[in-house]
């Protein structure tokens, strides 16, 4: 990989101050990379970390994980360094429990930009073990901000499933539950590392994907999801084969550029999938 001379960090420093993402920054001056030092952090991830200003960046990746041995941040470093970027690391920061992403300029910047969200309290839906809502957010904040800064497109898929609470009704919630959980695994399954699918309450679940081309999402919902949902469940007791799913898609660029808007236009277009016949997908 090759670096170039820094550039003014003026233009990186206004678009991170207001980011409600916690953002940290290192560049290193000279030709080693290892060298890298956290030059800038914005207000949020001062107030959550603390100030971490001029620690080595190989030195912050390593504690993350206070039990592991002295070499651990290098070798971090180095990932980082050849591929581009770090994706959900977990690890600690004081006391609190984060997801670490990273990834190195695209600009020819001798610069990392480092995002670490908080998950101590909020870890994962107890039910499904995917991210309830508040990890959610987090990380579509992230997804939205870095296709911004790299101008790439992303959809956002709002999933509610049909014939669950039928199915509920009939066979009793340990079923329901047992529904949910497959559900779940069905879904991460289907998805990248560096994409998210979550639950946000009940029957619903949403997803993330980056994409160059805004309607893979209608294609994998289309082609996808909804044939893997349609699936026979089957646990010790019963068995369910009329689950289906009603998926609403929202892109970014294309219909809006705030996390809560996205979220409300995929909501919106699921009830249109949900009036027009239930177990398809439809793009807002």
């Amino acid at each position: 990989m090759t670096f170039s001379a820094t550039p003014n960090p003026r233009p990186f420093r206004f678009e991170a101050k207001g980011a409600p993402i916690p953002i940290f920054a290192a560049e290193w001056l000279g030709d080693n990379p290892a060298d890298a030092r956290i030059f800038y952090q914005n207000d949020r991830s001062t107030q959550l970390y603390g100030d971490h200003s001029g620690k080595l960046l190989a030195n912050f990746l390593g504690e993350l994980d206070p039990n592991a041995n002295n070499a651990c941040g290098t070798d971090l470093l180095d990932k980082l360094l050849r591929d581009g970027k770090l994706d959900c690391i977990q690890g600690k920061i004081g006391e609190k429990r984060v997801e670490l992403f990273a990834k190195v300029q695209s600009s020819g910047a001798k610069r990392i930009q480092c995002t670490a969200i908080d998950v101590t309290e909020r870890l994962l839906d107890p039910l499904t073990k995917l991210p309830g809502r508040p990890l959610f957010f987090d990380r579509l904040n992230i997804s939205l901000h870095n296709a911004k800064r790299n101008h790439e497109d992303m959809a956002v898929l709002f999933l509610d499933l049909d014939g669950f609470k039928q199915a509920n009704d009939l066979f009793g919630h340990k079923t329901g539950d047992y529904i949910l959980q497959q559900v779940g695994i069905r879904l991460r399954s289907m998805l990248r590392q560096h994409e998210t699918v979550a639950r946000l309450g009940g029957d619903e679940f949403v997803l993330v994907l980056n994409t160059t081309n805004p309607l893979l999402g209608l294609k994998v919902s289309e082609e996808k999801i909804i044939p893997a949902l349609n699936l026979t469940y089957s646990d010790q007791c019963q068995t369910v084969d009329f689950i289906g799913a009603s998926i609403g898609i929202a892109c970014y660029p294309e219909h809006g550029s705030e996390a809560d808007l996205l979220i409300k236009l995929a909501d919106d277009a699921m009830y249109r999938a949900k009036r027009n016949g239930k177990n398809q997908a439809m793009v807002y």
